[in-house]
């Protein structure tokens, strides 16, 4: 069990120290919140239940019987919820002897810091896994596949057909695809994407392919469609977890897709341990990450 010691601390003991460094920077913004819808659960675990309906009307041939469809359950998915936890333990002598108690908040912030980030990184895996086949969802395919199976029948895409790296071209492809989606008995349906979701290495380039009036790159006086048309009405967002260089994805509209459920959210406590006077300071949560809805998302792993 490691113990935070006055030895640990050494410096903490003596007067004379300026400051301390190295656990007080800034964080990003919960980032997680940009690419997740957020829903408290108060369950073991959460299941979401396709439905798939009527599908299109029929010719009826006069003098002759109605045609009747039917309509039921189709994938299950289930969100189920995992426990993340990190503490440390301060011995008694150390927080006695400790003349700089900003070590022992600043240790209690660090913690909370580490929980933090926990939840980011399991939140991007979601899409860092999103073209493997070895991670797949309740249709048992990969989250963005060119193959999604439909309940009723059939199949869609929410990934480019050849891998592009992100461009004008390749973003009008993809709300082209987004635009062409439909439901479980393959009728149309309104999906519109929200915005774009991109790594570090491509924010200067979604800028000028967004930002800019007329089209990016090009000597012809054309307007950029992308952005006279609003079609990413929510612009971009910047993951900096996104370890991918070149992959990319595109948030939709889609009510039930990309969600988190919290069913503790973190809390930091602290006890006296009975024999040794030791201080335990821990924080724990517990959530789930998923995707019910392929149609939420779209992407492309870039080449």
């Amino acid at each position: 069990m490691a113990l935070i010691t006055r030895g640990s601390i050494i410096s903490a003991l003596r007067p004379g120290v300026h400051t301390w460094y190295g656990m007080g920077y800034d964080r990003y913004k919960d980032e997680y919140a940009q690419i997740y819808d957020l829903k408290s659960s108060e369950m073991d675990y959460e299941r979401d239940v396709n439905m798939y309906g009527l599908g299109a009307g029929l010719v009826k041939p006069e003098g002759t019987a109605v045609t009747y469809d039917t309509m039921g359950e189709g994938f299950h998915y289930n969100y189920l919820h995992v426990a993340y936890a990190n503490g440390f333990i301060i011995t008694h002598e150390a927080m006695m002897d400790n003349l700089y108690m900003k070590v022992g908040e600043a240790g209690t912030k660090s913690l909370g810091k580490g929980m933090k980030e926990a939840k980011e990184i399991v939140s991007i895996n979601l899409l860092h896994r999103a073209f493997s086949s070895s991670y797949t969802f309740a249709d048992g395919l990969s989250l963005c596949n060119t193959a999604n199976l439909l309940s009723g029948g059939g199949t869609f895409s929410n990934q480019l057909a050849v891998a592009a790296d992100i461009s004008e071209a390749a973003i009008e492809q993809a709300l082209i695809d987004i635009a062409n989606f439909v439901d479980d008995r393959s009728l149309k349906s309104k999906i519109q994407a929200r915005k774009i979701i991109i790594p570090v290495q491509s924010q200067f380039e979604i800028q000028r392919i967004l930002k800019s009036q007329l089209r990016v790159g090009t000597s012809d006086n054309d307007i950029n469609v992308i952005n006279e048309g609003s079609y990413l009405p929510e612009g971009f967002f910047v993951s900096h977890y996104l370890q991918d260089s070149t992959a990319w994805f595109i948030k939709t509209d889609v009510e039930n897709g990309l969600t988190m459920f919290v069913r503790e959210p973190v809390k930091i406590s602290t006890d006296e341990e009975f024999n040794t006077d030791n201080i335990l300071i821990k924080a724990y949560e517990r959530y789930s990450v998923g995707c019910t809805d392929k149609r939420a998302i779209y992407g492309s792993a870039g080449v």
